[in-house]
């Protein structure tokens, strides 16, 4: 695996999906996207002496650009006071530290060969999903994967091309949920309400060996990780929870 690797890069785009979430792409050379899907960078707001050994205060963030590429993106909310200052300080065109890549929450990793991938995703949770999406649609996923996303309201559907292009490979599945109703969510909503863990199950109940790996807030992991355990019996092995936070 990569050794981490600190570099300054220049926001490139800053993409707003909502009020409180956006997208960030960086312009990197390519040797420095050698990371694997599923893991995450640190982003840091103040300047750095790369003679130093001292790292400044940074936050972390799934990356949800491709590997191998010269890009790489993090979305991220605003939830406190460091995702403040992100909002009102970044722009397109600066350039800011990067430090990457760290993480072992890698799908490929995780699941033996030819089992089931079920990604459950609330909100920004589908960062580190992304990745693997885009690499699966290259080359091929090699096992079933499915993919329950959820989001509060249409605009904060991230990755909408994405999720288009996923539909039409036949080893991909995937259900979205919307607890509110509004924009043209060009078909990629199917569900209306939280995300409804009893459905996933049922939905991959005949897949072989599901695999659940959840990402998203705090809470929702505890409350979904014990919800598999106690109310479906799901062995412990069988649960990924992307927790970093």
């Amino acid at each position: 695996m990569p050794t981490p690797t600190k570099i300054k890069a220049p926001l490139t785009k800053i993409t707003r999906f909502a009020d409180d979430v956006f997208k960030l792409d960086f312009a990197v050379e390519r040797k420095y996207t050698r990371f694997k899907p599923g893991q995450f960078l640190h982003l840091t707001l103040e300047d750095f002496d790369p003679t130093q050994a001292y790292w400044p205060e940074s936050r972390v963030f799934s990356i949800c650009s491709a590997p191998k590429t010269n890009t790489l993106s993090i979305i991220y909310s605003v939830k406190g006071a460091y995702t403040t200052r992100m909002r009102d300080e970044l722009v397109e065109g600066g350039e800011y530290w990067l430090k990457l890549p760290y993480g072992d929450f890698i799908i490929e990793q995780l699941l033996p060969e030819g089992e089931t991938a079920v990604l459950v995703a609330g909100g920004t949770g589908i960062s580190p999903y992304v990745s693997y999406l885009e690499q699966g649609l290259e080359n091929g996923f090699g096992r079933h994967v499915h993919l329950a996303y959820a989001v509060r309201s249409p605009e904060r559907l991230s990755f909408d091309d994405l999720l288009s292009r996923t539909r039409t490979t036949e080893t991909f599945t995937q259900r979205v949920w919307c607890e509110t109703d509004g924009a043209e969510d060009n078909g990629i909503i199917t569900d209306s309400g939280p995300l409804d863990l009893d459905s996933v199950v049922a939905d991959v109940a005949n897949f072989p060996s599901p695999h659940y790996l959840l990402s998203g807030p705090p809470g929702m992991l505890a409350t979904f990780s014990s919800k598999l355990k106690t109310d479906h019996g799901v062995d412990e092995q069988f649960i990924h929870i992307d927790e970093w936070e």
